[in-house]
C-alpha cells in the first residue's frame, strides 16, 4: 500500500487519506481541465476576428457553406467539420462561426496539453515518454 494511504497511529486516518487522494484526482482530472478549457475559450473569444479576414481563412469560411472543395489538397475533414459547426451553431455571421470553431479547437488543444504530463488513470499506458532516452537508443539512431 502506498505510503500516503497508511498511518501507524490510527485506521480512521486511512479513510481520510483516501478521501484526500480522491479529491486530488477529481481536481486534477475533472475540474482543472474544465477550467483550462473555459479560460482558453474566453481568451480566444476575446481576441476573435468578428468578420472575414484576408487570405485563406475566407476560403475556409465560405467553401464549406457552399459544399465546395477548397484548393488542393482539399481539406475534406475541415470542410465537413466547418459545415457541421456552421449548421449547428447559429450565432453571428458565417465568418464569426468559423472563427468560433477555431477558438473552441484551440481551447481543446489547451486541455490536451494540460492532460499530457499527468499519469495515466488506473495504471494504463503512460501518457508521456520517459524524461531521458537511454544511451543505447541514442547510439542506435545516431548517424
Amino acid at each position: 500500500m502506498p505510503e500516503y494511504l497508511t498511518d501507524v497511529n490510527s485506521t480512521s486516518s486511512l479513510a481520510k487519506d483516501r478521501g484526500a487522494v480522491l479529491r486530488t484526482f477529481f481536481v486534477r482530472r475533472r475540474l482543472a481541465p474544465i477550467l483550462v478549457f473555459v479560460f482558453g475559450l474566453a481568451l480566444f473569444i476575446s481576441t476573435l476576428a468578428p468578420g472575414v479576414v484576408f487570405g485563406d481563412p475566407t476560403e475556409y469560411t465560405l467553401m464549406p457553406h457552399l459544399w465546395a472543395i477548397l484548393h488542393p489538397p482539399g481539406y475534406a475533414f475541415m470542410t465537413l467539420l466547418v459545415k457541421l459547426w456552421q449548421t449547428l451553431v447559429p450565432v453571428g455571421t458565417l465568418a464569426y462561426r468559423t472563427n468560433l470553431l477555431t477558438a473552441t479547437a484551440g481551447a481543446m488543444g489547451g486541455v490536451m496539453v494540460y492532460l499530457t504530463p499527468l499519469p495515466a488513470p488506473f495504471g494504463g499506458i503512460p501518457t508521456a515518454p520517459p524524461a531521458r532516452p537511454s544511451p543505447n537508443l541514442m547510439l542506435r539512431y545516431a548517424g
